[in-house]
């Protein structure tokens, strides 16, 4: 597959600044706010898929989403935190975009091989971690400064975020509770991909 050019990928990486954007604002609505950021990821996949020239079928979408929701299971619980929950959830926004472009741009994309996905995940996995890099990335490619009341607190709850999931990786049976859950994960995302369908259908027919 030809390399996508700097252009192409400048606007992926628009993209996930603004679903950056989204998910911290969705955030804060009270009880859907989960659901809601979900919905804007699921979007968001989809949306690099096609925007780096990759297949952007309901089985990449949701393998990517659910290898993506395992790795990052226990810490998604911390979205919820009424003070550093949205500065989590920009954060949690920016490493899927980072993983799904990762995928994209390899010589071979397999999203349905997770040792694969493994892979790559490896090659991003310092980058993610890096409060720094998630505000200089979402500054640069939204044109906009990083919201102030989560700016303050982002480069903490990266570093608290990178020690928690390398001490969740080490415990045992950590691996195995994740692939449990990360199950319900994966029907969860379903769900969203289907509601989304059906939305976008009653959209094209004028609501009727």
């Amino acid at each position: 597959m030809p390399q996508p050019d700097a252009k192409t990928v400048e606007t992926a990486q628009r993209r996930v600044a603004v679903a950056m954007g989204a998910c911290m604002a969705v955030t804060w609505v009270p009880l859907v706010g989960g659901i809601l950021a979900g919905a804007v990821q699921w979007r968001l996949v989809r949306a690099l898929l096609l925007d780096l020239g990759r297949p952007a079928d309901r089985a990449a979408i949701e393998t990517l989403l659910w290898f993506f929701g395992k790795k990052m299971l226990y810490l998604n619980v911390a979205t919820y935190a009424p003070t550093v929950g949205p500065a989590i959830q920009a954060v949690l926004t920016y490493a899927l975009g980072q993983l799904v472009i990762r995928c994209a741009r390899h010589d071979d994309f397999v999203p349905t091989d997770e040792q694969w996905l493994e892979l790559r995940w490896n090659e991003i996995e310092s980058d993610i971690f890096s409060g720094e890099n998630v505000i200089a990335s979402y500054e640069h490619f939204s044109g906009k400064p990083f919201p102030r009341r989560a700016k303050t607190s982002v480069v903490a709850v990266v570093d608290a975020m990178s020690a928690a999931y390398r001490r969740a990786e080490r415990l045992p049976g950590i691996a195995g509770s994740q692939h449990a859950v990360g199950g319900a994960i994966h029907r969860g995302t379903r769900v969203v991909a289907r509601w989304l369908g059906a939305l976008r259908r009653r959209r094209g027919s004028g609501g009727n």
